[in-house]
């Protein structure tokens, strides 16, 4: 292991998930940065081993969502079962996304993954090294160190906690975990099953004694876990269960006949949802589990931990490098908090519907759960949440939209077919500032007809769309919209990657004058109609993946408020 460096400018303590994801943001970003873990190799054990629709497609971003696929297993249902009857299949399927489906591979695959991504940009991880306390001293950051060769000292711009739920850093910030610890025992094993159930699906059984939860894995492995009844739970004199134990509870509650073996991972546990009020002081950050706990029911607790960094790299990056205000990160703790809110509820719900005791509720979750689930909109949106396909940011300060009345739409052409109105209502239909960028197909993208949209290919880079909704715009709209693009660069520079979208197979002469780094020629108006660009119109898509802003007609005045707004620093 190389010797440790007197000075950084990112310390990241943790290299789990999390911390690998913001250390691959930062490396690929330029960013000088240090990342330590205390521990000497990473666990083997299977721990959240969902991944997400959502993580998927910024897997994909960094180039690794192939090898990740092969690794990884598909699940493309949810089957539940009541009292030994096969009551209801939710097909993934539904979802209006890229990746209509969770892949079950593993914190050790994605960590595996995390790490060959980061290597491949130059990067390191330094193990066997412990942080032993921080002092925040104005713009910096002093850590003391602890390493097989010895102590040091090392000097930080910012040190970023993502080093779990014991977080040293959360406890040096005096921070703490607020919520609760469920009171249900649970019995976990990654074993192997042998059973006429196929691998692809999440099978969930709801008995009168209680749940029990058939997960897929990787590698042929399956993952078992059932609530345990409080008097068992209560008195338990095991630090751990056997396999007869787990074989035994699956007898009792599964009505499929199967036989269980080759156990490599039996445990006991309880389940918390907890979260801190705050995330950031000074220079120090919160990430990940240092941040926040939910039930493992849910299946989200890494793909957040992920997902926190991939919002919180870019901005602290820029900040870094003097091109973002560090007051930025304000909209770090407000996005990513938010978030939190629908994910408690989620997981207080998953708790509550797994370890019911009462006969008359356990009826009443029978048959208002199976009713609720077979009206296909609320299964539509309960896959949006467990795939997280439907996290958003709207309506918090960092997003923004200009959207002007009918009226005021510019364009001749519009006007005079009576389209001004749909163009407004069809705007509505589009993706709205703080939603996720959706995808779209088939576009011709570098010269590659039937494309995908997604992903722009950016290296990182925001993205603006430029829509000209017509295949010969006037001069007046081509005029707007370079002056969005003019802006967009003079704030921006490089950052920003511009393209336009024309739902024609040749540029229009009057947008030739526009400046693009890409032309995208959407003869099918795949992608106008996603974004509802019956109209002209300007979408800016952030790099993590979401809507900032958008605007109809094409408003650079606006654009350039909202630019201020988000503390980007002109280039």
């Amino acid at each position: 292991m190389a010797s440790l460096p007197n000075s950084t400018d990112v310390l990241v303590v943790g290299a789990g998930p999390t911390g690998l994801m913001l250390a691959v943001e930062l490396a690929r970003r330029g960013i000088d940065y240090l990342l330590i873990d205390e521990v000497e190799a990473p666990s083997t054990f299977i721990k959240g081993s969902v991944v997400s629709s959502r993580t998927l497609e910024i897997f994909e971003e960094l180039g690794i969502f192939e090898e990740a696929r092969k690794l990884g297993t598909v699940v493309h249902a949810v089957v539940l079962w009541a009292e030994g009857r096969r009551a209801m299949t939710g097909d993934m399927a539904l979802l209006d996304a890229p990746h209509a489906y969770n892949l079950h591979l593993g914190q050790p695959y994605t960590e595996q993954l995390l790490t060959t991504r980061l290597l491949s940009e130059g990067g390191s991880i330094h193990r066997q090294v412990r942080l032993a306390d921080f002092d925040l001293q104005g713009d910096r950051v002093v850590a003391s160190l602890e390493a097989p060769e010895g102590e040091c000292k090392l000097q930080a711009s910012w040190i970023v906690g993502c080093d779990g739920a014991h977080s040293t850093v959360r406890q040096k910030l005096g921070f703490h975990l607020e919520g609760q610890t469920y009171p249900v025992d649970y019995m976990l094993a990654n074993l192997k099953i042998e059973w006429n159930q196929p691998h692809d699906e999440i099978q969930l059984f709801f008995t009168r004694e209680g749940s029990f939860t058939v997960n897929p894995l990787p590698d042929g492995l399956t993952q078992v876990a059932g609530d345990l009844p409080h008097e068992e739970g209560d008195n338990r004199t095991k630090t751990s269960p056997t396999l007869q134990d787990v074989q035994e509870l699956f007898d009792r509650r599964v009505a499929i006949p199967a036989r269980l073996y080759e156990p490599r991972r039996l445990v006991y546990y309880r389940s918390h949802r907890r979260q801190v009020v705050q995330r950031i002081m000074g220079r120090a950050i919160l990430a990940g589990d240092a941040a926040h706990l939910v039930s493992p029911q849910t299946g989200l607790g890494m793909n957040t931990g992920l997902q926190d960094s991939w919002n919180l790299g870019w901005k602290l990056a820029a900040v870094v490098k003097g091109e973002a205000d560090a007051s930025i990160l304000e909209s770090y703790q407000e996005e990513r908090q938010a978030v939190l809110g629908p994910l408690a509820k989620m997981s207080d719900t998953d708790e509550m519907l797994y370890s019911l005791q009462s006969r008359v509720a356990q009826e009443l979750r029978d048959h208002v759960v199976m009713a609720a689930l077979h009206f296909e909109p609320f299964w539509r949106r309960n896959v949006k949440d467990i795939t997280q396909i439907g996290v958003n940011y709207r309506g918090l300060s960092s997003f923004d939209e200009y959207v002007a009345t009918p009226l005021h739409l510019p364009g001749k052409h519009i006007v005079e077919s009576g389209r001004c109105t749909k163009a407004w209502m069809a705007f509505g239909r589009g993706p709205r500032a703080g939603e996720r960028v959706p995808d779209a197909r088939p576009v011709t993208r570098d010269g590659i007809s039937n494309e995908r949209l997604l992903p722009f290919s950016s290296q990182g880079r925001h993205v603006l769309l430029l829509f000209t909704a017509a295949a010969d715009p006037s001069k007046t709209v081509c005029e707007a919209l370079a002056e969005c693009a003019t802006l967009a660069r003079k704030w921006l520079d490089d950052r920003v990657c511009v393209e336009l979208v024309v739902p024609s197979d040749a540029v229009p002469e009057a947008c030739r004058q526009i400046g693009v780094d890409r032309t995208v020629f959407d003869v099918e108006r795949a992608a106008h109609d996603r974004f509802g660009a019956l109209a002209e119109s300007v979408y800016f898509c952030r790099c993590d993946g979401f809507v900032g802003f958008r605007s109809l007609p094409p408003n650079a005045e606006a654009l350039g408020k909202w630019f201020d707004t988000v503390k980007f620093v002109a280039s």
